[in-house]
């Protein structure tokens, strides 16, 4: 499920699951800045995935996606399944804030000794000031700042607002935020680049340096894309990257058949507590019971596909 901003906000921190994440996975750190001029962290950890438009020093809106939830760092590892890890500490960090290797996390026989803080204390009440500029509010004459906070033409943003290309960054305007609604829709999904060029997320294509889409068209690491290929796990989007289609030969082979091509049927078991998707995905079983007729609609923008008549169509959900 999506994981949005808790309230307006910086990003400070992108951490992708490594060997010096403390178990949190894919996590986000966002900095708010309170009436009193003092700043509290909110973190959001364990994720699926991360949006690729967002980066460090990005300012973020109240209700604006930060990634999708899922049990990448130690979630699923640790058999606490898919979950969102949330936070409110005094340090952009994905430790303990105070050094304290013995505190981990909130807890009410310790109430904010350790840089830790209540989410219950602050969730409805953080009322922040806007010590940043806004997105679309005037820096000069003729001029407007963009999504990152840069000053740029305001007739450049509105020629390329809704253009057809999503305006990421790459080219010197970032209008992937709410204020242009998306660059007006075009980084919905991707569509292209004010190059004239395309960049359509196809899995197994290159979206930078050193990383490639994944079977998401999330962008992700290319060399642990490629050392999770065929290890022996599934790697169905529970640790961070979606490797189930052909461009990965279904996971190399580890999440069922492997090749374009097979007589398994959606709803079959696929191995210990899986099941094929709609796409013949392997997926987690206990996901799929658990999606199908919950209200969503899953087709495949959360990394399982459940709309034909195996799953009743998403128990509903898609119709």
């Amino acid at each position: 499920r999506d994981i949005v901003s808790t309230n307006d906000g910086k990003v400070v921190r992108i951490e992708h699951m490594s060997a010096n994440d403390h178990g949190m996975g894919n996590n986000v750190i966002v900095e708010h800045v309170l009436e009193d001029g003092s700043k509290i962290y909110s973190s959001y950890s364990h994720l699926a995935s991360i949006e690729s438009n967002l980066h460090e020093g990005d300012l973020i809106e109240k209700g604006e996606k930060i990634g999708v939830m899922g049990g990448s760092g130690s979630g699923v590892s640790n058999k606490w399944g898919i979950h969102l890890h949330f936070e409110l500490k005094d340090q952009p960090v994905t430790d303990n804030p105070s050094g304290d290797g013995q505190h981990w996390g909130y807890m009410p026989t310790h109430p904010d000794n350790f840089g830790y803080h209540d989410p219950n204390a602050f969730i409805n009440i953080i009322s922040v000031q806007s010590s940043y500029p806004s997105p679309g509010a005037s820096c000069g004459n003729g001029l407007i700042y963009d999504c990152s906070l840069y000053c740029v033409s305001a007739s450049t943003v509105s020629n390329w607002t809704g253009d057809g290309y999503c305006d990421d960054g790459s080219y010197g305007v970032v209008l992937t935020c709410p204020t242009f609604n998306n660059d007006g829709g075009d980084c919905n999904s991707s569509t292209g680049d004010d190059s004239g060029g395309s960049s359509n997320g196809v899995p197994g294509q290159s979206c930078g340096t050193g990383q490639v889409y994944d079977c998401n068209s999330n962008c992700v690491s290319s060399s642990q894309a490629s050392s999770w290929t065929g290890d022996g796990y599934c790697d169905d989007g529970s640790y961070g990257m979606v490797l189930t289609c052909s461009a990965f030969n279904n996971d190399g082979g580890d999440c069922g058949f492997s090749g374009g091509s097979s007589s398994n049927s959606p709803g079959q078991s696929c191995g210990n507590g899986q099941v094929y998707d709609c796409n013949l995905n392997c997926v987690n079983s206990g996901t799929a019971t658990n999606w199908t007729g919950d209200g969503y609609c899953d087709d495949g923008s959360y990394g399982l596909v459940l709309t034909c008549s195996a799953f009743s169509n998403d128990g509903g959900d898609c119709n």
